[in-house]
């Protein structure tokens, strides 16, 4: 869990242990919004919003968020799919992109 949505933004990151929420490292940039994929110990969180759209995307290495290569458009409320080596985003603006880890 991260991001924040109604009209905050926020870097707030949460990790699950099966039976309860703890907060984690936060991401580097404060939004609304984002869109995940990944698991717990390597994530990606791409776009959001915080005033604009955001085009952000970060990676977690499971103990920190690392800003990386940003999607070519910028856009929140978006959908994503697929991990840290092959992803997708989509929706919002009729736009999907491809996420390979260089």
């Amino acid at each position: 869990s991260f991001g924040g949505n109604n009209g905050s933004y926020l870097t707030t990151t949460e990790i699950w242990s099966g039976s309860s929420w703890a907060t984690t490292s936060s991401m580097n940039v404060a939004r609304e919004a984002p869109v995940g994929c990944g698991d717990v110990n390597n994530a990606l969180s791409f776009g959001g919003y915080n005033g604009s759209r955001l085009s952000t995307t970060e990676i977690w290495s499971g103990s920190s968020w690392a800003t990386t290569s940003s999607m070519n458009v910028a856009r929140n409320y978006l959908a994503g799919c697929g991990n840290i080596n092959n992803a997708l985003s989509f929706g919002n603006m009729v736009t999907t992109e491809i996420w390979m880890k260089k």
